[in-house]
């Protein structure tokens, strides 16, 4: 049942198991399909780079469970973006870490040094920057935030998106031959 307070549905017994009914007002492509099946697949589809660190791949895949669960229970869809924002922190920490970086610095500090050493471009460093700043509005919440398909998924393609453009560069800039291999 749908709690008119919340705005979603409130899970029970009866009911943990279902669809949840707001998923009837989105789309899905392929209406001839099963929608779950169809979402599912959708959801597969971005990937994170084997060169990208376990940890970091782990993260990642915690985030897209929340997504597919999300037909479930809808407000998952949110702690799945939330969680994405978590796992493009962690591939920053990682990628300094990894470029022998040993200075404390909090998430725009990271970027910041990896952009000026070449290992984010200029490009991407503004995309970082955006993440970030949705990371903070998500930790620092002053109610329930409810968003939906549209806005949710297109950040879990824009974090692998990021995630693997940041592990197949070196610090110089490029792509090594062994990070090249692992992106074919």
């Amino acid at each position: 049942m749908n709690n008119p307070k919340f705005g979603f549905k409130e899970v029970a017994l009866d009911n943990w198991r279902e669809i949840d009914p707001i998923w009837d007002v989105f789309f899905f492509p392929g209406a001839d399909q099963d929608r779950a099946s169809t979402w599912v697949t959708d959801l597969l589809r971005p990937r994170l780079q084997p060169i990208v660190p376990t940890p970091v791949r782990a993260l990642f895949e915690v985030a897209r469970a929340a997504f597919i669960y999300g037909l479930m229970f809808y407000p998952l869809q949110t702690l799945g973006a939330e969680q994405m924002c978590r796992v493009a922190e962690a591939a920053i920490g990682n990628k300094c870490h990894a470029l022998a970086d040993r200075t404390r610095r909090n998430f725009a500090g990271k970027i910041s040094w990896l952009t000026r050493q070449g290992a984010i471009s200029s490009q991407d460093a503004v995309q970082w920057k955006a993440i970030r700043e949705l990371r903070n509005a998500a930790s620092h919440p002053t109610s329930q935030t409810i968003l939906n398909p549209g806005m949710t998924i297109p950040i879990m393609e824009e974090v692998a998106d990021l995630v693997n453009r940041l592990f197949s560069r070196n610090s110089n800039g490029q792509t090594t031959d062994s990070e090249t291999a692992c992106a074919e």
